[in-house]
């Protein structure tokens, strides 16, 4: 029986980030690494949606291949992956090939909405798979509605990020819960996230973003603070009278941030 040889220099980048997958992602890579071909393609095709930390992978990449003398190459791109590195000014440094996104830069209403089901609320808890499968139910709620694609994922984007930097920064507990309320109108979404723990301010941590700086950094963090502040039209947050977190975003339909 003759084995199969993969003679291909290409590494995928995982979409789940479990710790198992994120190990075989960076002993693959360390592999090809030692092999110090000439090219090693990331193989992006399972990020239809990219977090931050799917940013810092690419990174972490970028810099390996870089300290090794290696040409690193980005390949099956999702527009979502586009988007991303677009709205973190890091497309140009990544991507070689142009591609084109279908975002558009004007403002653009929904022609019907039922406002009699136009709101969604739910509650989850402060668990990777919790989070997943609120992201489930909101893309299945916005499925109602006309919107483009690209909207939608970012919405996914926004809903991710929040709920990881709260579980990171609100310290909050597996078992707490998130409150998230979505309503819809002709031309934005409107999301208010309710949570417990210490007192947690998304706006107010997003400093002066320089992009060349995060190469020489090799910034690990703050990508989804960014994203989220980026992808948003409007931010608010305030402490509540039963110490509570109240997180307001609100969301345009068409690109007003591009």
């Amino acid at each position: 029986m003759q084995l199969v040889v993969d003679k291909t220099n290409k590494v995928v980048v995982p979409d789940n980030l479990s710790n198992d997958n994120l190990e075989q992602f960076y002993s693959k890579l360390n592999v090809l690494l030692d092999k110090k071909p000439e090219e090693i393609e990331v193989d992006c095709s399972k990020l239809q949606r990219a977090t931050s930390t799917h940013i810092n992978i690419l990174w972490d990449a970028r810099y390996s291949c870089n300290e090794a003398g290696i040409k690193m190459r980005l390949v099956s791109i999702s527009e979502g992956l586009v988007r991303v590195l677009k709205v973190l000014d890091l497309y140009d440094l990544l991507v070689e090939q142009e591609y084109q996104e279908s975002v558009s830069s004007e403002r653009r209403v929904i022609p019907e909405i039922d406002k009699d089901n136009n709101a969604i609320e739910m509650e989850f808890k402060a668990t990777n798979g919790s989070i997943r499968s609120g992201i489930k139910k909101l893309k299945k709620f916005l499925g109602k509605a006309d919107l483009e694609e690209i909207s939608i994922l970012e919405l996914e984007t926004i809903f991710y990020e929040v709920a990881m930097n709260i579980c990171q920064h609100a310290q909050v507990s597996d078992n707490d819960l998130i409150n998230l309320t979505a309503t819809l109108t002709s031309d934005k979404i409107g999301l208010k996230f309710i949570y417990p723990g210490v007192s947690f301010d998304p706006t107010a941590r997003v400093k002066d973003y320089d992009p060349g700086a995060v190469i020489k950094q090799r910034q690990k963090r703050g990508y989804g603070l960014i994203m989220i502040n980026r992808m948003a039209d409007e931010i608010s947050y305030k402490r509540t009278d039963n110490d509570l977190n109240e997180l307001y975003i609100e969301k345009y339909w068409g690109d007003s941030n591009a």
